[in-house]
């Protein structure tokens, strides 16, 4: 649940190898989370985040809990983590405990000394009840780091239930006693704009081995346009005042002493 989006399916086995090809040409080319190139159609989206989380995740200390974990891509991040777990409702060689929607995490309560949910919030059916868990394994003092997406296409489907504004996901820390510490937004006009355009057009590209042949050649022409889009869309971020079309938020909460 870390990255930032990932394409459909496709609906057979010829089409599911021949996207797979096409997901390593394009990794190899132009990066993978959390290490996008300039030329990455997600790089708009992603780079704001991980440039501000890496300095948040370098300031945690002790038992650190990611939420969603995935591959554990942030792992490297956290250098003062005396332990690190991760958990995720999808099985794989780097999740130490299963998540069951809708049951207690398999971890004890006040266990840990920051929590890590990045980009999990707007997947979970059980939104009450994952901040409740969330609340429930921070130690008193203990903070929390969240990223959630606000302006940003629908992925991960059929799992993809909502976003959050600043104000909400405000509300909604405060509704589980976790105090807001600070809150950033990611993003403005520019970059909420060209990722929108970038990650359409990606998504409209053809899939599976006949795609490959029409999509491969395209590659240099479609990098071209990810790096203007890319360079135009932080320019303009630079002039948006309204800080109202920002794409993604980085929330530090804390749990009261």
């Amino acid at each position: 649940m870390t990255a930032i989006s990932a394409p459909a399916p496709p609906a057979n086995a010829a089409g599911e190898a021949g996207a797979s090809l096409f997901h390593r040409v394009y990794t190899r080319y132009a990066g993978r989370h959390p290490r996008l190139r300039p030329w990455h159609h997600q790089w708009l989206a992603g780079t704001p985040l991980y440039a501000a989380l890496r300095p948040a995740l370098a300031e945690l200390r002790g038992d650190v809990l990611d939420v969603g974990c995935g591959a554990k891509p942030y792992r490297d991040w956290v250098p003062g983590a005396r332990r690190y777990v991760g958990i995720d409702v999808f099985d794989g060689p780097s999740v130490d405990g299963l998540i069951v929607p809708g049951r207690p995490w398999p971890v004890g309560d006040a266990e840990f000394d920051a929590v890590l949910c990045t980009q999990v919030l707007e997947h979970v059916p059980d939104l009450e009840h994952t901040v409740g868990e969330l609340a429930r394994v921070m130690r008193p003092g203990a903070d929390a780091i969240i990223s959630v997406p606000f302006i940003f296409g629908e992925h991960n489907a059929p799992h993809d239930y909502r976003r959050l504004s600043q104000h909400g996901l405000r509300r909604l820390l405060g509704d589980h006693d976790l105090d807001v510490v600070e809150i950033t937004q990611q993003g403005a006009i520019g970059s909420t704009l060209g990722s929108i355009f970038l990650c359409w057009t990606f998504d409209a590209l053809p899939r599976g081995r006949r795609g490959m042949l029409v999509s491969a050649p395209l590659l240099p022409v479609w990098s071209l346009l990810c790096l203007t889009v890319n360079v135009l869309g932080a320019a303009l971020d630079r002039v948006d005042r309204t800080g109202m079309y920002y794409g993604n938020l980085l929330v530090r909460a804390r749990r009261p002493a």
